[in-house]
């Protein structure tokens, strides 16, 4: 799945989202794309329901070894009220995946909004055996 196609849902509920994607896409997607898309979605449904519908990036980062993901909000939009404070499964279910495949996972107030960030490793990719 694209990025876009990840991100238009949660336009059309309102999150105005920039997104940024640095480097090349595994040619063959693997567990770090999935566990980042699931990471993204996670993310941006916290901001809208946490920060309402305030700025928020997307940035994606891809390397020969790692998929970064990284979504920053700009906190509450004037006259936005934030919901009840929430149980936290959402960021422990984010880092449970990160962990799963030996990555990490932050999330904090950064400036006046939330960041959360995560680098998720990619599997060694190794050379097929010459048959000559």
């Amino acid at each position: 799945m694209g990025l876009d196609q990840l991100l238009d849902p949660i336009r059309s509920a309102g999150l105005p989202v920039e997104a940024e994607v640095v480097g090349k896409p595994a040619a063959i997607p693997g567990d770090a794309e999935l566990f980042a898309q699931r990471i993204i979605t996670e993310a941006l449904t916290n901001a809208l329901r946490y920060a309402g519908p305030s700025p928020t990036r997307v940035r994606v980062e891809h390397t020969a070894g790692t998929v970064s993901v990284q979504v920053s909000d700009d906190g509450p939009g004037a006259g936005q009220r934030l919901a009840g404070g929430g149980a936290g499964l959402g960021i422990v279910g984010m880092r449970e995946r990160a962990e799963l495949l030996g990555g990490s996972l932050r999330a904090g107030v950064e400036g006046a909004g939330w960041t959360v960030r995560a680098d998720l490793p990619r599997p060694a990719v190794l050379p097929a055996k010459d048959p000559a």
